[in-house]
Order: structure tokens, then sequence, then C-alpha cells
């Protein structure tokens, strides 16, 4: 600081590294904030687009290095080779198959593609089904399963396989995520606007707020055994139905909401 009071050369200069270092510091702040920001602006709807398609890319790129891989192995005559090396080649076509059969769930599951009935899907008989497959999970944590079905009829346009994997994903979260002897609701009827919905609500601790923005993303996941693929393929075959699926909650439990487009006619 001497050298700064007495106007030398020396302290002008280290005054200005001092000022160009303060300045870029508060610049990295700054930018670090923004990018924040715009992270948690992001809607989950952008946020899955946009794993969905880094996921894409990834396996489809790994699925053609694994078909070549595959298609050389198959060319080998393993009846001319010695039995070590045989075992050698059985194995690496037993573990390059199982490559591209677990490449193959994860395309699907980054992209659904949906098949829609012709008849009308009724939500409350959806919902019924996958209360019923359930049972089970819930009896090992003494969960309480409770059915709020609409009185009126609740016809929607949907694949019946696909929407009740959602359903029962959203399901199965909810007792995993409940205490013992804790409690889980499904409740379907229609909004205001006539469209129809189903919500699964549990009476765990819900999601902290640093998870809000990570619930749909592929291989997020609190549980200790847990994939992190349920919700993040749910939130792309609700998409797929252009639906909406929605989480509301406090510390109190857990809401999630699918919010579907009517049967036209």
């Amino acid at each position: 600081m001497s050298y700064v009071l007495d106007g030398s050369l020396l302290g002008y200069l280290l005054a200005s590294i001092v000022l160009l270092l303060a300045l870029a510091l508060t610049d990295t702040i700054a930018g670090r904030r923004v990018r924040r920001i715009l992270e948690s602006e992001l809607s989950d709807a952008d946020r899955h687009l946009f794993h969905s398609r880094a996921v894409e890319g990834v396996v489809h790129n790994l699925r053609n290095h694994m078909a070549t891989a595959v298609g050389y192995l198959k060319e080998i005559d393993a009846k001319r080779l010695d039995p070590v090396d045989r075992d050698a080649v059985e194995t690496a076509k037993l573990a390059a198959n199982d490559a591209v059969t677990v490449l193959q769930s994860l395309s699907q599951g980054a992209t659904t593609r949906v098949t829609f009935a012709a008849e009308p899907i009724d939500l409350n008989e959806l919902v019924t089904r996958a209360q019923d497959m359930a049972r089970p999970r819930a009896r090992v944590k003494h969960v309480e399963l409770a059915l709020r079905e609409s009185p009126e009829q609740v016809k929607v346009k949907a694949d019946p396989l696909l929407l009740r994997e959602v359903i029962t994903n959203l399901v199965n979260n909810a007792i995993d995520a409940a205490p013992q002897n804790g409690s889980v609701e499904m409740k379907t009827g229609r909004r205001g606007n006539g469209s129809p919905f189903l919500t699964v609500t549990d009476n765990g601790n819900g999601v902290a707020d640093e998870n809000r923005h990570h619930l749909f993303e592929p291989h997020f996941t609190t549980k200790e055994h847990g994939t992190g693929l349920g919700l993040f393929m749910s939130y792309g075959i609700v998409r797929e139905h252009q639906g909406e699926l929605l989480y509301t909650g406090s510390s109190r439990g857990a809401v999630f909401t699918v919010v579907l487009p009517p049967f036209p006619g």
C-alpha cells in the first residue's frame, strides 16, 4: 500500500493488478449467478427435451458401435477355435448382446413411441388396476392405499399399457416415499376446463427444494437402489400423450398430477 501512497510506478501497477483481479472475480461470481438463474428458469419440458436429445445421441452412437462389434463376433467360427478362445468369444457375444438390449431399453426410455387405442380409455379403470398391482409392495411397509374415483366417467385418448406404466411408477414411488404405516392416495377427476387428471399423493417428506429441478432428469434418484429412470420415462410418456406431469408438494408429502386431453367426441 505504501507504493500506491507514494505515487510510484510500481504502486500504480500493483493497484491496477488488484483492480483487474477484483473485476474478474466479480464477473465470475456474477456469471455463475446468471447461469444458476437461467437453469432454475428452465421448464421441466425444456429440461426433459434437453436430456432426451442428449441421451438419444449417445445411445444412437453406442448402438452403431455395438452393432458393428456384434456383426464381427458373429462371423467368428467358434468351432475352429481352441476351448479357451471359444469360451472367450462366447462370453464376448453374450456381453455384447446384453449391451445391445440395455441400449435398446434406454433408447425406448429416451423417446417413447405411443400407440393410441382406437377406443376411449377409462382412467378410473387404469388407476384401479395400478392400485391392485401395487398392493403387495404396499403391504411390505403397511402403507394404506386409498382411491377416490371420479363419480363420472373419465375417458382419455391413450396408449393403455404405457399410461398404466406411468401410474404404476407414480404409485410405487409414493409407496417408497411414504413412511412405515403411511398412506398413499390416488384420485381421478376433471379440471375446470374439462381436462381429465389423476393425482398420486403420499405423506412422506416431499422433495427437497434443491432436488426439485432434477426430478425428471435421467438417472437422478434419491433412492439407495433406484435407477432414476422411472420419472424420466413417465414424463416422456405423458408428453407423448400431449399431457402434463406436474409436481406439487411440501415437507408433508409429494403430489404428482397427470393431466391429459379428453377423448375427442
